[in-house]
């Protein structure tokens, strides 16, 4: 597991978060201690593979009057962590002051990133078995990793929480906890999103103060489906780097995808940490496939 080993840093609470080796303590206390968060910010929160992509492209449809723009979805709605590799602009777009409106995508756990009343922030969650499956291949396929481990090797530290962002169940947990006492953090799943995207398009656009009628609605659910977005260069992670023969950043878009590659052994032990992860929370019922 060598090239899935994170960086261990400090957050203000006292305790230790793992995240990917470019990020340092200096990120984070830079991100703490700096970085003004405006009136009108928007925060798209995840943790890795859970929808982060799909939501991007929904509100950037959202925010531009139905429109993809000129730029790939990185560079519309930079990830936070990215910035501080050199990504899309650097760090400057965190200070950035011309824009209108901002919005960063991000994977930091709920206690890493800048909260403020004033801003809006919406998390996605999935099934972590489900999760699983897609951050496997994306490690082995995504340049900057190139995971070349097995996926039984990669299941254990997933479960143990030994990976880039640390326990999905403590990354979910705690963004749905807070979600429950902040009516500026809109929190939905994945499978929500599956079930009814029309509807999740609606709940995000009166979150975010995006006015529609149905005509648009439609437009933006029809722009953000699977198909539309993988034909899309501009919305379909073309730009990140991927080994030869990658299925490509959107690999199938199911749910239950978890069930081609999880032995009964492996079903029965992520269930166990899960439950007692979530056992004073309503995940459970939220997530079921």
């Amino acid at each position: 597991m060598a090239d899935l080993m994170p960086a261990l840093i400090t957050g203000s609470d006292g305790n230790i978060y793992k995240l990917p080796p470019f990020m340092t303590q200096a990120h984070i206390d830079l991100l703490s201690n700096e970085f003004v968060i405006r009136d009108n910010d928007l925060f798209i929160t995840t943790y890795l593979k859970a929808g982060t992509t799909w939501m991007q492209q929904i509100v950037q449809l959202l925010l531009n009057g139905g429109e993809q723009g000129d730029v790939h979805l990185s560079e519309a709605i930079p990830w936070i962590e990215g910035l501080f590799a050199g990504m899309y602009g650097g760090t400057a777009r965190l200070f950035a002051a011309e824009l209108p409106r901002r919005a960063f995508h991000t994977h930091l756990p709920y206690r890493l990133l800048p909260m403020a009343a004033h801003a809006k922030y919406i998390y996605v969650a999935r099934n972590p078995k489900d999760v699983a499956v897609s951050y496997f291949h994306f490690a082995t396929n995504f340049m900057d990793i190139s995971y070349d481990g097995s996926w039984d090797e990669f299941f254990e530290a997933y479960v143990q929480g030994e990976v880039y962002f640390g326990s999905v169940f403590d990354h979910m947990r705690e963004w749905w906890q807070a979600s429950q006492q902040a009516d500026n953090i809109l929190f939905v799943t994945y499978e929500e999103m599956k079930r009814s995207l029309a509807n999740v398009v609606a709940k995000v656009a009166n979150f975010v103060g995006t006015s529609y009628d149905n005509d648009f609605l439609a437009h933006v659910v029809a722009q953000s489906s699977f198909m539309a977005m993988a034909k899309n260069p501009l919305a379909n992670g073309s730009w990140l780097q991927q080994r030869a023969n990658s299925p490509g950043h959107l690999r199938k878009g199911v749910v239950g995808d978890w069930q081609t590659h999880f032995t009964v052994t492996q079903k029965a032990r992520l269930e166990e940490v899960q439950q007692q992860a979530w056992c004073d929370t309503e995940l459970l019922s939220l997530l079921e496939e």
